[in-house]
């Protein structure tokens, strides 16, 4: 039995979730993907945000934890994304 991984990040809007999602699936960097709407609250630059952000549960294996952490970081649209 292999071991798997899950994978949090939020996206800006379900725009950019669907369509990062949908790239990490047809890549096989995971197997599977929940996008869930969010209220999400921080502070960003000495200001206290309040905004609906998309939140990703992406379900994948220990092999490929890596390559879809690699692909998060190069694609996503945060200047410091949450993974």
């Amino acid at each position: 039995m292999s071991e798997i991984a899950l994978v949090h990040t939020t996206f800006p809007n379900m725009e950019v979730a669907e369509s990062l999602s949908e790239r990490i699936l047809n890549g096989k960097l995971a197997a599977c993907v929940n996008l869930y709407d969010m209220q999400s609250r921080y502070n960003w630059k000495g200001d206290l945000v309040k905004e609906l952000e998309i939140a990703a549960d992406f379900k994948t294996s220990v092999s490929k934890l890596v390559a879809l952490k690699a692909f998060l970081q190069m694609e996503h649209p945060y200047e410091v994304p949450c993974i």
